[in-house]
């Protein structure tokens, strides 16, 4: 469960003291997200009634799903889960098909390289045209494309007119979409979003984050 504090009807700490008197194998984890400064008192308020919390400040989503990955791996040690499941967090790219979309080779390479190395097979498209007529094509050939990374500034067509017209494709209307691009503004997070981004990281890439979104957004 991912709850935040400032709720409408009853405040997070209440619903977490709820949850706490159900019995322990029917109580979910929690990860507590808010953008408000908690208290020692209410640190401890929620210590005490659950040790599987994350408290969240305000924070990039992409550090959000870099922490939830690590999160699930913790629970799955934590709770000595059968071994089929952990190996499933962390081994999710394993065998999955990547398209990268940048006209920036040298950032390509280094990308595709790194993604390879951790069991992903990795395409190439070097713009937004390119991109389309590469998953026109696995569209076809009824080819698995698992997920997108599409950079926003790009000659001949940038990610922002290719990524709506991904999303007509039948095939690739809920296909995960990550863009990629240097401008960090939060406006520019929402226009990735929509234009059909899946979610948005700012360049330089930092591979950590990278993989544990991959990661999030790759899961069955």
């Amino acid at each position: 469960m991912i709850l935040d504090i400032g709720l409408p009807d009853m405040d997070g700490f209440e619903v977490i003291e709820n949850i706490a008197e159900w019995p322990v194998e029917d109580r979910p984890a929690i990860i507590v997200h808010t953008a408000r400064d908690l208290t020692d008192h209410e640190m401890k308020r929620i210590a005490s009634v659950t040790s599987d919390v994350i408290v969240k400040g305000p924070q990039s989503g992409d550090q959000f799903l870099n922490d939830l990955s690590r999160f699930f791996e913790t629970v799955a040690s934590q709770n000595d889960m059968p071994d089929d499941l952990g190996t499933a967090i962390t081994d999710v790219l394993e065998g999955k098909h990547l398209l990268i979309v940048d006209d920036d080779m040298r950032n390509v390479f280094a990308l595709s390289r790194q993604l390879g190395g951790l069991g992903l097979e990795v395409s190439i498209a070097e713009d937004g045209q390119k991109a389309l007529e590469f998953l026109e094509e696995a569209a076809e050939e009824k080819e698995q494309i698992d997920m997108i990374l599409m950079d926003i500034m790009m000659s001949v067509m940038d990610g922002y007119e290719a990524m709506p017209l991904i999303r007509q494709m039948p095939a690739y209307t809920d296909t995960p979409m990550l863009a990629l691009t240097a401008n960090a503004m939060p406006e520019d997070r929402e226009k990735c979003l929509q234009a059909g981004a899946s979610d948005y990281l700012s360049k330089p890439v930092d591979m950590d984050r990278l993989v544990a979104m991959l990661r999030v957004w790759m899961y069955p």
